[in-house]
Formats: C-alpha cells, structure tokens, sequence
C-alpha cells in the first residue's frame, strides 16, 4: 500500500512542480515520520493476529488521548482542557459501547497482541504530534505524505518478511480490490486530505474526529448484513 501510494504521491508532486526533497533538513525529517509511521502498523498488524478485532477497535482509538496530551505538553496553543478532555472521553466511550458486546475476554494469550495495538495507537498519536511541530510550515502536505510513504514501505517489507508467511497464492479478486481501495483512495486520496487538516487545524480536535471511523466501519457492517439478509430472503 505504501509503495503504491507513495508512487501516486510522487507523480502528483511531478506533475504539480513540488520538489520531494528540497533540504537536508527535511529528508531527516521525513525518514523520522516514514519509520513511525511503519512501525504503527507494523504493530497493529502484529496485534491483530493474537487479539480480537473488536478490542483492537477499541484500543487504538486511544490515539486522540496521546494526541491531546502529547499537543498539551509539545505544542503552542493547544492546550487540554476539561471541556475537551470531557468531549474525549465521551466519544471513546460511544465508541467502547459499540463494541461492548464483543469486547471479549482479557487473558496472557490476548494481552501481547492487546499491548501491540496500544502501541500503535501511541505511535499514530506520535507521527501526528511530530509532524505539527516539525513539518507543518516547513513541508507542503502532499511532501509530508510522501516522506511518510516512501520511508515506511520499506519498514513494513522488512517486517513482514520476518514476521509473515508468504501470502502472494491466498490472493484473491476480494483481496485485490480491497488492496486497490487501500491505494488510491485510503493512502493517497484521503491521506491528502488528512495533511491538508493537520497543516490548518489543531491536531487534538482533528485527532478526536477519528472517532467516527469505527462508527461508520459498525454502520457499514450493518448495512451489509441487512442486505444480504434481503437477497437470502428473496432466494427463499
């Protein structure tokens, strides 16, 4: 997904005139975001094959709390309040309750995969904090999603060729779309759009926006469900 994208990036930023290393200064910069951004999924990867999906949900939608306390210490300007620290736990607790019925069981087999996705988690909230500092006003967007891109695939082919079976005969047409998706419109599109956010806003309120991801992953299922359940019933 990285490779892929961070092509797209690169030929948007050719076409468009955006240098992709124009300082010395940047490129480290960039090789700091890339490797972070590897090793949060990297973790949440490894996480998710030991722990249940539904508690993975939960655990690494602890990431706008390592935003806003990490933006409270590390950033000007944006401080952590009652109000907003009101408004996070609400929301995490929306997003807990959704779940709640498949939160599953704690136990020492789960805990290395539940500890996996925190770190994640803290990771996401990490590359965020280090990219409001040190690359907003210094690095366009489409430059900081390339950085962060081009560095991490690396990462992340290092890593599952140590930590994963070959894969490349259980590819399906689902897989393949799905792989697509992930491509162009999660990692190019949308990540786009997401730096764009981060260069203008404050990153604890943008980080608490990412709430509605699982919420909308939950309503998607749904809706699936009740769809199938229609063709099932008129089949019958």
């Amino acid at each position: 997904r990285s490779l892929v994208a961070g092509t797209c990036v690169y030929l948007w930023m050719r076409v468009r005139g955006v240098p992709a290393f124009p300082g010395r200064a940047l490129l480290l910069h960039g090789l700091a975001v890339g490797v972070m951004f590897g090793a949060e999924f990297g973790f949440i990867y490894l996480g998710l094959k030991h722990t249940l999906a539904s508690r993975s949900a939960i655990l690494l939608y602890t990431h706008p709390f390592f935003v806003a306390i990490g933006a409270h210490l590390l950033l000007e300007g944006d401080r952590l309040h009652a109000r907003k620290a009101f408004g996070l736990v609400l929301a995490f607790a929306g997003v807990a309750t959704l779940f709640a019925r498949s939160w599953g069981p704690m136990s020492l087999q789960t805990l290395p995969g539940d500890l996996s996705i925190l770190l994640g988690a803290a990771l996401w909230g990490a590359t965020t904090l280090y990219i409001k500092r040190f690359l907003t006003g210094r690095a366009r967007p489409v430059q900081t999603l390339f950085y962060q891109l081009a560095f991490s695939a690396p990462v992340l082919l290092a890593w599952s060729a140590l930590m994963e079976d070959r894969v490349w005969g259980s590819v399906t047409s689902a897989v393949a779309v799905s792989l697509l998706y992930q491509c162009f419109v999660v990692a190019f599109l949308s990540y786009i759009a997401w730096f764009e956010l981060i260069e203008r806003y404050s990153v604890s309120l943008l980080a608490a926006f990412t709430f509605f991801t699982p919420v909308f992953g939950v309503f998607l299922d749904n809706m699936e469900i009740e769809r199938e359940r229609g063709i099932t019933i008129k089949s019958q």
